[in-house]
């Protein structure tokens, strides 16, 4: 039995190294915190872990785990709906879990762009641009047509360019002010 298992841990992890850094992406661009973000990553290889006997093919790993998180992340969504675990004193209180001035304001408007956009364009966006997966390998995590695929990339991506053409122009990093007393 150790051994079967031991096997099982060697081989889940042979196909998941290659690719963490991917759904790490993934996962950082879908959920706006980088703890959730780790929450939801972690919770896709423990998922993919437990149901890896039903990966038909280890070439299909890549869709597999990705179709894993997006359910996740699914479930996160519905569960925080039904509960109503949104409460704006709460969230105001909090430290904002806006990024950093390291990761810079370019992102943030991304990111607050990308939000905008309908979930199954969103999702093309990310995985294909961002998470760097195949078309064939959206189309397994994403269910449907090739062609299908490609229109939601296209429609998300020509989205996507007019919200960041309406978005504020971020502030140059390294303004200085001049003060003049007169």
């Amino acid at each position: 039995m150790i051994l079967r298992w031991s096997a099982r841990q060697q081989a889940v992890q042979a196909l998941y190294e290659p690719v963490h850094e991917r759904l790490n992406r993934f996962c950082r661009a879908r959920v706006r915190g980088e703890e959730d973000a780790r929450d939801v990553a972690a919770e896709t290889v423990l998922r993919a872990y437990e149901r890896f006997g039903e990966l038909r093919a280890p070439g299909a790993f890549l869709a597999f785990l990705f179709g894993i998180a997006v359910r996740v992340i699914q479930e996160r969504e519905r569960r925080g709906r039904r509960w109503g675990l949104f409460s704006r004193a709460v969230a105001e209180a909090r430290p904002s879990p806006a990024p950093g001035p390291d990761v810079g304001a370019e992102a943030a408007i991304l990111y607050d762009a990308l939000a905008r956009l309908p979930e199954a364009q969103r999702e093309a966006v990310i995985l294909f641009d961002i998470a760097d997966l195949s078309l064939d390998d959206i189309r397994l995590v994403q269910g449907g047509s090739l062609s299908g695929v490609k229109s939601r990339l296209r429609r998300g991506r020509e989205a996507l360019t007019r919200l960041l053409a309406e978005a504020p122009a971020p502030l140059p990093s390294s303004t200085t002010t001049t003060r003049y007393d007169a």
